[in-house]
C-alpha cells in the first residue's frame, strides 16, 4: 500500500555524501553548531586540566635565564652592570617579546602579567589546532569531537621532539607565543582562505614582533603553500588572484617584526672568522638547537612515525584536507634543504636561524591529521579499533613507543586493507604488541 509522503510532495534533502554533511564544495566548513563564547569555555576547561594534571611552571627554565632581561627593561636599574643582560645592548632578538612581557607585567604585576600571557598563549594555540582539526574533518560524526582530540595530542606530545622543541610546555617563552600565534595563522590560511589571507598576516606579524626568527619561518612556509595550492588548481580551491593575496600579505607582515628585532644590531658574523663563529655559536652554545647530526635516532624514529601516522590518516581528499597536506609538505620540503644547508654545506647563517623548529611545526600538522584517525577508529565501536586509537594517543609520551605502536598500527591496517579476516588481523595485532613490550624491556 502506498502511504502519502509526509514531507508534502517535496524531495527530502540529502546530504553531502562526498565531503560529509557539513562540508560544501570548496571545502570550508561552515560555522559549527557550538556558539563561539561556548568553544572559548572549552578552552577553559581545557585549560583548568591542563593545570591540575602538567601545572604551571612560572620562572623555570628557559623563562629563568630570561628573567634579568625582562627585570632589566622594567627597572634599567636593575642588572644594570651584569655582563649577561648588558651583551644583548647591540642586538637583542628578545626585543619584541621583551616588550610585550614589558607592558602586560608592569600592568598587572611581574606574576600577573606572565600568567595572564599563558593563558593568551594556551587559548590561541587552542583555537588554531582545533579551527584545523574540525575543518579537515570528512567523518559523519561531530567535527567538535575531533577539535578536543587533537588539542588533547599537541598538549601531550612528548615523542619525536628533535630540535629539543616541545609542541606545548608549561611556561611562557617567546618560541610558543609565537608559535601559538603561528597555529592561528596557518588555521586561517587552511579552512578559509578567502578570509584568511589577511587574517594571517595578523597573526604572522605579531609572531615576528615576540620570535622573528619563528615568525619568518612561519611566513615563509605559508608564502610556500600558497604557491603550491595554485599549482594545485582546484583541487585545492585556491585561484592565483588569491595566492597572490596571501604570498604579498604573508611577506609584508613581517617586516615590522624583524625591523624591531634584528635592525639596531649589527651582522651576527662582524669581526669574526665563519669557522669560529660556527664553533663558538653552533658546536659550544646550542648545538641541541641546531645540528641535527647530533639527536638520538629514538627522536628520529619518532618523528617520522608522526608522517607515517598521518599518511594511514589520509582518506577522502576535500580541498581543505588537499591544502593541510600540501603545507605539511612544504614542511618537509623546507626541512631537507635546511638539513643540506646546515649538515653538508655548514652555513652558519641558515645554522643559527635555527630551521628545524618547523620539525616542531609538522608534527603539529600531522596530528591535526592523526586526531580525525582516533576519531574514526574510537567511532567503529569494535575494541580493537578502540584499543588502537588509545593506544596512539598514549604512545605520544615517549619515542620508543610511538615508534613500536606505529609499527603496530600500520601492520594492522595493512592487513585490514588486503582484506584478511578479522581474526587474522587481532593475531598480527596481538603478535607485534607482544613484539613491542619485549623490546621496550
Amino acid at each position: 500500500m502506498l502511504t502519502k509522503c509526509p514531507c508534502r510532495g517535496t524531495l527530502p534533502r540529502m546530504p553531502n555524501v562526498e565531503h560529509g554533511p557539513r562540508n560544501d564544495v570548496s571545502g570550508q566548513r561552515p560555522p559549527a553548531s557550538a556558539s563561539e563564547p561556548a568553544r572559548w569555555l572549552e578552552y577553559c576547561l581545557i585549560l583548568g586540566l591542563y593545570f591540575t594534571l602538567r601545572g604551571y611552571h612560572s620562572l623555570d627554565g628557559d623563562q629563568a635565564y630570561r628573567l634579568p632581561l625582562l627585570l632589566h627593561r622594567l627597572d634599567p636599574a636593575i642588572y644594570a652592570a651584569d655582563p649577561f643582560v648588558r651583551a644583548f645592548d647591540t642586538f637583542n632578538p628578545h626585543r619584541g617579546s621583551l616588550m610585550v612581557l614589558g607592558w602586560v607585567t608592569g600592568l598587572l604585576g611581574l606574576a600577573a602579567g606572565l600568567l595572564g600571557v599563558f593563558i593568551m598563549m594556551f587559548l590561541a594555540t587552542c583555537q588554531g589546532i582545533d579551527r584545523m582539526a574540525r575543518q579537515n574533518w570528512t567523518g559523519s560524526g561531530s567535527a567538535a569531537q575531533v577539535g578536543w582530540v587533537a588539542i588533547s595530542l599537541v598538549l601531550m606530545a612528548r615523542a619525536g621532539n628533535i630540535g629539543t622543541n616541545h609542541l606545548f610546555e608549561a611556561m611562557v617563552l617567546d618560541r610558543l607565543m609565537a608559535l601559538a600565534l603561528g597555529w592561528l595563522a596557518l588555521a586561517a590560511v587552511v579552512s578559509q582562505p578567502k578570509l584568511g589571507w589577511w587574517r594571517a598576516a595578523i597573526g604572522l606579524a605579531l609572531a615576528a614582533v615576540v620570535h622573528p626568527s619563528l615568525g619568518l619561518q612561519l611566513a615563509l612556509l605559508v608564502m610556500g603553500s600558497w604557491t603550491v595550492w595554485t599549482l594545485l588548481g582546484d583541487r585545492a580551491s585556491v585561484r592565483w588572484t588569491l595566492a597572490l593575496r596571501g604570498v604579498i600579505a604573508a611577506g609584508l607582515s613581517v617586516l615590522p617584526g624583524l625591523a624591531l628585532n634584528l635592525a639596531p644590531g649589527g651582522s651576527l658574523l662582524q669581526g669574526l672568522p665563519p669557522a669560529d663563529f660556527w664553533t663558538l655559536a653552533v658546536e659550544l652554545h646550542s648545538p641541541q638547537h641546531m645540528l641535527p647530526h647530533l639527536w638520538r635516532l629514538p627522536q628520529w624514529l619518532a618523528w617520522g612515525a608522526y608522517l607515517v601516522l598521518a599518511a594511514l590518516a589520509l582518506g577522502r581528499w576535500t580541498p581543505a584536507r588537499v591544502r593541510l597536506a600540501t603545507m605539511l609538505t612544504v614542511t618537509l620540503v623546507g626541512l631537507g634543504a635546511a638539513w643540506v644547508a646546515i649538515e653538508w654545506l655548514h652555513q652558519p647563517r641558515i645554522t643559527v636561524f635555527q630551521p628545524f623548529r618547523m620539525a616542531t611545526v609538522a608534527r603539529g600538522l600531522a596530528l591535526v591529521l592523526i586526531a580525525g584517525r582516533l576519531v574514526e577508529l574510537w567511532h567503529r565501536g569494535e575494541w580493537l579499533a578502540r584499543v588502537r586509537s588509545v593506544l596512539i594517543a598514549v604512545a605520544l609520551a615517549g619515542d620508543w613507543m610511538l615508534v613500536i605502536v606505529t609499527i603496530v598500527e600500520t601492520a594492522t591496517t595493512l592487513a585490514e586493507s588486503l582484506g584478511m579476516s578479522r581474526r587474522g588481523s587481532h593475531l598480527i595485532f596481538a603478535g607485534l604488541i607482544v613484539w613491542g613490550l619485549c623490546f621496550l624491556a
